[in-house]
């Protein structure tokens, strides 16, 4: 029977290669220290350990989604990539958004919500994002042209925040 042998592989090593993937290493809590070494071998090879301060990419909702609409959103940044998939998400509630998370861009469904935002954000964040408004969750899961738009804008924003290093 033949057996195949695996290579030793040290924590650094592991650590650059997950990171050359996009991945973010894990560690359990209870092991002292383990975490220590992915962010050691990080910092020796120049790579950030940790995110850049703010988000990528932002997702407004409305203030009522359906559980339909909201799996549909979900695997549609799913399949966006990993910097879409990662989007923080906030909804609009009675008509304002408290606490507009800073990001290089808002990806905002519906024309009310884009209305919302634009008042909820401060001058300085507003200027130096770009915001991408696609139709409202609801319209996305009845009309295909609805969808169709709503991949053509997932595809746009998925190529500006991998050319910016979102």
């Amino acid at each position: 029977m033949n057996t195949r042998r695996c290579a030793v592989v040290d924590g650094a090593h592991r650590a650059r290669v997950l990171h050359t993937l996009g991945f973010v290493p894990w560690v359990r809590r209870g092991q002292p220290g383990a975490g220590r070494v992915a962010a050691a071998a990080l910092a020796d090879e120049g790579l950030p350990s940790a995110p850049a301060p703010g988000m990528a990419c932002v997702v407004v909702l409305a203030e009522r989604c359906s559980p339909s609409a909201l799996d549909l959103l979900g695997r549609a940044m799913h399949a966006g990539g990993p910097l879409l998939a990662r989007a923080g998400r906030i909804q609009v509630r009675a008509g304002k958004l408290d606490g507009v998370p800073v990001a290089a861009t808002y990806l905002v469904f519906g024309a009310a919500q884009a209305e919302v935002l634009r008042h909820s954000l401060p001058a300085a964040p507003a200027g130096a994002s770009s915001v991408v408004v696609v139709d409202e969750l609801a319209a996305v899961l009845a009309e295909g042209r609805a969808k169709q738009r709503l991949w053509v804008a997932l595809r746009g924003l998925r190529t500006r925040l991998a050319a910016t290093g979102g």
